[in-house]
C-alpha cells in the first residue's frame, strides 16, 4: 500500500512548513520569468464597471450595513461612474424616480441649513447621510427649493416629479434629445442629451461683473425709453419685473412716440353737401354684363342725389341710350 493510517496527513495533520515548501517547488517549475507585466493596461471598461458595481451591490446587500460601509459602497460606485462619464458642477442628471434634488457641491447654494442625524434610503437599501439643506438658483428661470446636500455623492441628480410641480414645467421627449418647457409662456428652459443611458441637463451660469452690471443700470427712465426702442409702459414693466431696470417715470414725456406710433396727421374734411335737392346728380354706368337679362339689358345707370341721397337706377340695352334717357330724367 502506498501509506498507512498513521502516516496520513490529512488523518494525523501536516508537519511544518509542508505548504511553504511545496509553493517554493512549485514556483521553481514554472517557466518563463515571474515578474510581472507593467505594460498591461488596467483601464476598466465600461462593462467591466458595471460588473464591478453589480457585484459591489450584491456583496454589500448581503452583509449588515453600516454607516461607515455605505459611504465607502456610495464612494467606491461614484468613483466608478465617475470614470466613466465625467461630470462638472453646472451639469445635473435628471432622475424620474427621486423624491428630492441632491447635489454634492456645497458651493452652489444660494442658502443652506446644515443637517443633523438625517439620512437618505437609496434604492440599494443603503442609508447615506446628509449634511443639509437649501435653496440654488439654477437659471433666471428654475429655482430649486429643499435640495438635499450629500457630499459623499459625485453626481447632482435633479427630481423631474419634484421640478415639474413646482415650475410648472413641461417634460417633452424626443427622439435624439430632451426639451424642458414652461407651461405659460411656451418657452424653452432647456434640453437635456442622453449620455451612456442617463440624461444630463447643462446649466451654465454665466456672471457678469456687478461693477460694469451696476453702472449700465445707473441711468434714468428716459435712457431705457431709447435704449429700448421707445418701448410702452406695460411692456417695459414687464422687463422691470424680470430684471433690475429703473422704475417708470410718470412725469415723463416723450415727444418721438406719438408722431412715430399714429397712423396718419389730422386733416380737414372736404366733405361738402350741396344746399338743395336736385342741385348735383352723380351719375355712372355700369356694363356690359357678361350675361344679358331675360329682356336684353347689359348695362345699369346710377344716378345719386348729392343732397339726399336718393339713389336711381336704370337698366340699358346699349350704353349709346344715356343720351335719351337722362334728359328725361330731368
Amino acid at each position: 500500500m502506498g501509506h498507512t493510517k498513521e502516516t496520513c496527513y490529512k488523518i494525523v495533520g501536516y508537519p511544518p512548513n509542508y505548504f511553504k515548501n511545496r509553493s517554493n517547488s512549485s514556483v521553481n517549475n514554472v517557466d518563463g520569468p515571474s515578474e510581472p507585466n507593467h505594460t498591461h493596461n488596467s483601464t476598466l471598461t465600461i462593462a467591466q464597471c458595471q460588473q464591478l458595481i453589480q457585484y459591489l451591490t450584491t456583496q454589500l446587500t448581503t452583509t449588515p450595513s453600516t454607516p461607515s460601509t455605505d459611504d465607502i459602497a456610495t464612494n467606491v460606485i461614484g468613483n466608478i461612474l465617475k470614470s466613466i462619464l465625467p461630470i462638472n458642477s453646472y451639469q445635473w442628471i435628471i432622475d424620474s424616480g427621486a423624491t428630492s434634488h441632491i447635489c454634492c457641491y456645497k458651493s452652489l447654494y444660494d442658502s443652506y441649513v446644515p443637517m443633523n442625524n438625517s439620512h437618505v434610503l437609496l434604492p440599494n437599501s443603503f442609508k447615506v447621510k446628509v449634511e443639509g439643506i437649501g435653496s440654488i438658483k439654477l437659471t433666471q428661470d428654475i429655482f430649486l427649493h429643499n435640495v438635499l446636500y450629500i457630499p459623499s455623492f459625485r453626481f447632482n441628480l435633479l427630481s423631474l416629479f419634484t421640478l415639474i410641480q413646482q415650475n410648472q414645467f413641461r417634460f417633452i421627449m424626443q427622439p435624439n434629445f430632451f426639451i424642458l418647457q414652461d407651461l405659460k409662456s411656451q418657452k424653452t428652459i432647456g434640453t437635456a442629451k442622453s449620455r451612456h443611458g442617463l440624461l444630463v441637463f447643462d446649466f451654465y451660469k454665466h456672471s457678469l461683473p456687478s461693477v460694469n452690471f451696476n453702472s449700465c443700470n445707473s441711468v434714468t427712465y428716459d435712457v431705457w425709453h431709447r435704449r429700448l426702442g421707445h418701448l410702452s409702459v406695460p411692456v417695459y414693466n414687464l422687463l422691470t419685473a424680470k430684471t433690475s431696470l429703473t422704475v417708470v417715470d410718470k412725469n415723463h414725456h416723450c415727444s418721438i412716440c406719438p408722431l412715430s406710433k399714429q397712423q396718419r396727421l389730422p386733416f380737414i374734411s372736404k366733405n361738402s353737401f350741396s344746399p338743395h335737392c336736385f342741385d348735383i346728380i352723380h351719375a355712372d354706368v355700369w356694363g356690359p354684363f357678361h350675361f344679358p337679362t331675360c329682356d336684353g339689358f347689359r348695362y345699369f345707370l346710377t344716378l345719386v342725389d348729392d343732397k339726399s341721397r336718393f339713389t336711381w337706377v336704370y337698366l340699358l340695352k346699349n350704353k349709346s341710350d344715356c343720351i335719351v334717357l337722362i334728359p328725361k330724367f330731368f
